[in-house]
């Protein structure tokens, strides 16, 4: 794989948010000179061992719910052999054994390893109460419905896997060329973004962490996304929740890094629109990032994960839950816009999308360190489009004073008591309720 880079970046902090990278060869062939580092423009090629080396450390965490199994098994078989595939499933009984069924035949004609979970399985919500994750159960004693909550799961058990990496793709993805190429972007990205070497201004801002490898993540730009428009073929480069949740993430990071005025900024690069992935289902990064970053509820976890690193490792920004500077890790971000076309799903209606959209919006607007201007032209944009509508099944998108519905984000999971997790779901996993708890489908199985 071979990216072309991008000069752009935006450093908060103990985080550099890199302008989108583009794929430039899907395969760069299989000898490549070596490279390590962020170089500021040109482009950088990756051997076929270099991403064999990072996919071997990569766990594709797979979130599902009453997807169409053809469509899922064709995301199976979009995913590098060498990956770990976890599949997190909140779909009905019945769904759920199919599946697991499906993924069974899968690692079985394949000759590889697979993990499904079920995420309501009693069973699994006892181990998060037992290790310490109590805000995660509800009230009937099952872990939280959400796409994020799900992703936590994911997380978790790639951990308990002995996994470096972990990525996500969404199960409604129709391309299985799409799956395989953004997985070849997270080995591709993580190993770019985990070996870029330290600058001096790093070492004078992390004197504590100078020989230490930064934190990486890696955030999708589809290439386009096609849809029947009066009876023609369109490829839209942007969805309207990309558009409108992009936007208002870049007057967010714009008004914290305090783009210089016309004299100053002479000979130097601006940031303008800089993120194009503020709703990246597709992103990957280091288990370690992982175990750090706050996870929102249900569709915020995306937008969020961008706006918890600017909280609370922008260092000067006063923040009183921020990491301290002395211990902090660099954390590079790099979005890469891919090639293949991303189709899915489109039949969950509008309800479904104006959700997703003030979710997203909402996680800017309840941010601690929100500009207040930026903050009151959000509200006036929020009343403006969705004050009338509502989401899925009535769902209310706006609390009663009028700000988008929140729930405060669940603690990172480095809180998380690992070996009493691990304990108590070897010692439960008969007493599940659904399926088999957590299902390993073996090598040779």
């Amino acid at each position: 794989m071979r990216f072309e880079t991008n000069p752009k970046v935006a450093s908060v902090g103990s985080v550099d948010i890199h302008g989108t990278y583009v794929v430039k060869e899907l395969d760069a062939g299989h000898f490549v000179e070596p490279h390590d580092g962020l170089p500021a423009s040109g482009n950088v090629a990756f051997s076929h061992e270099t991403l064999r080396d990072i996919e071997t450390q990569l766990a594709i965490v797979i979130p599902c719910m009453k997807e169409d199994r053809t469509i899922l098994d064709g995301v199976l078989h979009g995913v590098p052999h060498e990956c770990l595939i976890i599949i997190v499933s909140n779909s009905d009984e019945n769904d759920y054994r199919e599946e697991c069924i499906l993924l069974q035949r899968f690692c079985e004609d394949t000759d590889r390893t697979g993990i499904i979970v079920h995420q309501k399985d009693k069973g699994l919500a006892a181990a998060f109460l037992a290790a310490g994750m109590k805000n995660l159960v509800d009230e009937e004693g099952r872990v939280r419905n959400g796409k994020g909550e799900g992703m936590m799961i994911g997380v978790v058990i790639a951990k308990l896997k002995g996994k470096a990496y972990v990525g996500f793709i969404d199960a409604d993805n129709r391309v299985p060329g799409s799956v395989h190429e953004y997985c070849k972007v997270y080995a591709a990205g993580l190993h770019h973004a985990t070996n870029a070497p330290q600058t001096q201004t790093d070492c004078d801002h992390n004197k504590h962490a100078t020989d230490v490898k930064p934190h990486s993540m890696v955030r999708i730009k589809w290439n386009s996304k096609p849809k029947i428009q009066n009876g023609q073929l369109e490829f839209a480069t942007s969805g309207r929740c990309s558009i409108l949740v992009n936007q208002w993430m870049n007057e967010y990071l714009n008004a914290i890094v305090k783009e210089p005025s016309s004299q100053e900024m002479a000979g130097t690069v601006t940031l303008g629109g800089l993120i194009e992935t503020a709703n990246a289902g597709e992103h990957a990064m280091d288990i370690d990032l992982a175990f750090k970053l706050r996870f929102a509820r249900d569709y915020a976890v995306e937008p969020f994960q961008l706006v918890d690193l600017l909280e609370r490792y922008g260092d000067q920004l006063g923040d009183s839950n921020a990491a301290s500077s002395t211990s902090a890790r660099k954390i590079n971000v790099l979005q890469v816009k891919t090639r293949n076309p991303h189709i899915h799903d489109i039949g969950k209606g509008e309800e479904h999308i104006w959700d997703m959209q003030v979710q997203g919006l909402g996680t800017i607007f309840h941010s601690k360190i929100l500009e207040a201007d930026v903050k009151a032209r959000l509200q006036k944009n929020l009343t403006e489009e969705f004050s009338t509508k509502t989401g899925p099944n009535g769902k209310p998108l706006f609390d009663a004073t009028g700000a988008p519905k929140w729930d405060e984000p669940y603690s990172p999971l480095e809180g998380l008591r690992l070996e009493a997790f691990e304990k108590f779901m070897e010692n439960t996993t008969k007493s599940m309720e659904i399926g088999q708890g957590i299902v390993v489908f073996e090598k040779g199985e």
